[in-house]
């Protein structure tokens, strides 16, 4: 993928041995989706872009003032309009592998997941999709975490993988969601081999779509290429976090870190320079006014398309 030349491109890496986070150059690629569109991020020609901000050990980094970051639209800078930080109601799609290589791991997946509850605000909410041969709502968008609970001891392991699906099924369901602050959740130990959405696709949809997608990889041993690289590119275009996890029993700290990302972005807002409502792919840029031996790594979204007045 290539950079978008003011993008940090920075890796992280967690203090357990076997956690691994690495940020990625956004995406310019613009792949045409046969699905229908997502809401974009932007309301009355003003453009959000949430940016998480973490430390060399993957811990969120708080209390940055908005003379740190500069924005960027296709290369332009833009003058930002609003910025803070605010632990707000979120709501969360949480998107569980039940394809058979997950049997052995399944109930420690289980348990990790319900990490998400233990710091949700009363106002969160949370669903639950599980994947194999095809994706299915195994619990809507609620409050009710004993509910969700609950569904999660219904899933059970068997069939085939298909990850696409699972993610676009909790992404298009995230148009019902009572929060403006948006998440998916994916935990899955192997590569798509059953969807009927192509990579392609589920990439234009998401990046669409107002909501940012973090993912564990579970894999077997060293992290493999081909484990993981449809959820990195996935993450990278929303603005999310990849995790690679070598050891079941590390997936709860994993969730639990992710719950802390999702909780401390940043929020910048602005109005975009080129007024041009013409349906074409705008690439959004932010930058850190900080020296990079700090060790510090932004993430954000690739971009948004400018609606079309035609």
């Amino acid at each position: 993928m290539r950079s978008l030349g003011l993008a940090i491109l920075l890796a992280l890496t967690a203090t357990a041995a076997d956690v691994k986070v690495k940020v990625e150059p956004r995406s310019h690629v613009v792949a045409h989706a046969k699905t229908e569109r997502a809401s974009m991020s932007v309301t009355s020609n003003v453009v959000v872009v949430p940016v998480t901000v973490l430390d060399a050990n993957g811990a969120p980094v708080v209390g940055l003032p908005k003379e740190k970051f500069r924005v960027f639209e296709d290369g332009v800078e833009q003058t930002i309009q609003t910025f803070g930080q605010e632990d707000t109601p979120v709501s969360i799609g949480i998107v569980f592998d039940a394809s058979r290589s997950m049997e052995p791991k399944l109930e420690q997946a289980r348990e990790a997941v319900t990490a998400l509850f233990a710091d949700a605000l009363p106002e969160d909410e949370f669903h639950l999709v599980e994947f194999n041969d095809s994706p299915r709502m195994m619990c809507d968008l609620t409050r009710d975490t004993a509910q969700l609970r609950l569904a999660l001891d219904a899933i059970r392991a068997k069939g085939w993988t298909a990850l696409f699906d699972g993610i676009f099924m909790s992404a298009h369901n995230m148009r019902h969601a009572r929060n403006t602050r948006r998440a998916l959740v994916i935990l899955s130990d192997g590569d798509d081999n059953f969807s009927r959405y192509r990579e392609s696709e589920l990439r234009s949809y998401l990046r669409e779509a107002d909501v940012v997608v973090y993912s564990i990889a579970l894999i077997h041993g060293a992290p493999m290429d081909r484990d993981t690289h449809h959820l990195r590119r996935l993450t990278r275009d929303t603005g999310g976090w990849a995790y690679s996890v070598g050891k079941a029993e590390r997936m709860a700290e994993t969730v639990r870190a992710i719950g802390t990302a999702i909780r401390n972005q940043y929020f910048i807002t602005y109005t975009p320079s080129n007024a041009r409502a013409d349906g074409k792919f705008r690439k959004i840029g932010v930058q850190l006014a900080i020296e990079k031996k700090s060790g510090l790594a932004a993430s954000w979204r690739s971009g948004y398309y400018a609606a079309d007045s035609r």
